[in-house]
């Protein structure tokens, strides 16, 4: 279709008549957000984690079979996330108003999506350049590597960030039907195989997303995210240990990725054991706020809880003493998972220090389950967007310093 970039022009024109969709600006602030934590968060905490362990210690960690198998596990799960996230919201993104008026049209799907395509590529490979300019100062400041580190990290990023943005697209390209069976791995091919009543279902499901985003509701997000719950029997019986029986059955009914959070806390427990041994606290803040982001899923039935406040208990004791038993089934997975991990690493002396943060790990569960949302403005201005952040990532940045605290205390 000879006139498609032409039409996709003009209509692109009338689009940001007074509107910023689909413009480079959105893409720039958001890597510029992003650089503006890397620089303020990761690079203290890498530079200071780094010059801990020396040269010779960071060589002898980048050859270990062990941290290389944990690095491609961590980038696989990375892309098996993208994958999934393609079915629920690719990094194709038009407007409503651009898919029922545009995309109809007699037009290259290709050329009319294109744009949103490579705003989304941009944003991940400025913000992959971004993250591995900070590593790679990190790296060079610590005295372990020399200067070629930073450019080297931030091709090395940016080229992760470009086949994660790859995987993602292929993942939303293919879930509409075949195209007389052409790989859908080229991005135009991805884009023409695009359905319209996909991308609309795509935008509401985004905005449901944002929502839950602006909301501070999780389990918004995870209506619009999670498989549909697996049908799982239980006893509920009347008694003293109904609020862990039903723990336990929620947590049988959370389909087939209940194991991921028993692995993240494990392999948390395991850098955490070997950062407790070696008297290195910044390493230790960062592999407990792994173990927190691994048992988040199991405090969900506090956040249900908290979510139900100002109603009648349900079950007649009060919130403080529900709330209590809601941490049986955390504190005994929490307990297990942490004990495993420092058995595997083999340094048992570290056992006690590890179980000592169980209850800093509790404490932080509670709190961001019943803390109250994040308080916007009527009109949000994009300022909005760095305190939206810091509210979702105040668990970590809070469990983190006080991790690495007790463990310098008690190591």
């Amino acid at each position: 279709m000879p006139d498609s970039h032409e039409r996709t022009a003009a209509a692109l024109g009338v689009l940001r008549r007074g509107s910023r969709a689909g413009s480079a600006g959105n893409v720039a602030y958001v890597v510029y957000v992003v650089a503006v934590f890397a620089i303020v968060y990761g690079f203290p905490y890498g530079r200071t984690i780094l010059a801990t362990l020396g040269a010779e210690r960071v060589s002898q960690l980048a050859a270990d079979p062990v941290t290389i198998v944990l690095l491609v596990l961590g980038y696989a799960g990375l892309l098996g996330l993208a994958h999934r996230g393609g079915r629920i919201s690719g990094p194709v993104s038009p407007p409503p108003i651009w898919c029922s008026h545009v995309l109809t049209a007699p037009i290259d799907r290709a050329v009319a999506l294109r744009r949103w395509w490579r705003l989304t590529l941009g944003g991940l490979l400025g913000g992959g350049a971004v993250l591995g300019v900070v590593l790679g100062l990190s790296l060079w400041s610590a005295g372990t590597t020399g200067w070629l580190a930073v450019p080297a990290a931030a091709a090395l990023l940016a080229c992760g960030a470009w086949l994660l943005a790859l995987v993602w697209l292929h993942a939303q390209g293919s879930a509409d039907q075949p195209l007389d069976g052409a790989s859908t791995w080229r991005p135009d091919t991805a884009l023409r195989r695009m359905g319209v009543e996909s991308l609309l279902a795509q935008a509401g499901r985004r905005e449901m997303l944002m929502a839950g985003a602006l909301s501070g509701s999780s389990e918004t997000i995870r209506a619009q995210t999670g498989r549909a719950s697996v049908q799982a029997k239980g006893s509920l019986r009347p008694g003293p240990w109904i609020v862990l029986r039903r723990d336990l059955l929620s947590l049988r009914r959370a389909g087939p990725g209940w194991p991921a959070p028993f692995v993240v806390v494990l392999t948390g427990g395991w850098i955490l054991a070997q950062a407790i041994n070696a008297d290195l606290p910044g390493l230790a803040g960062v592999s407990a706020a792994i173990v927190y982001l691994g048992a988040t899923p199991w405090g969900r039935p506090l956040r249900l809880q908290a979510a139900r406040l100002g109603s009648p208990s349900l079950l007649g004791w009060s919130h403080p003493a529900q709330a209590a038993r809601h941490l049986l089934l955390p504190t005994i997975l929490l307990t297990a998972c942490l004990t495993a991990g420092v058995a595997v690493a083999g340094e048992l002396a570290a056992l006690l220090p590890t179980l000592a943060l169980v209850p800093i790990l509790l404490a932080v569960l509670c709190w961001s389950a019943f803390r109250p949302p994040p308080r916007l403005t009527t009109v949000i201005p994009q300022s909005v967007i760095p305190r939206l952040v810091m509210w979702w990532l105040a668990p970590v940045l809070l469990i983190a310093p006080a991790a690495g605290l007790a463990a310098w205390r008690l190591g």
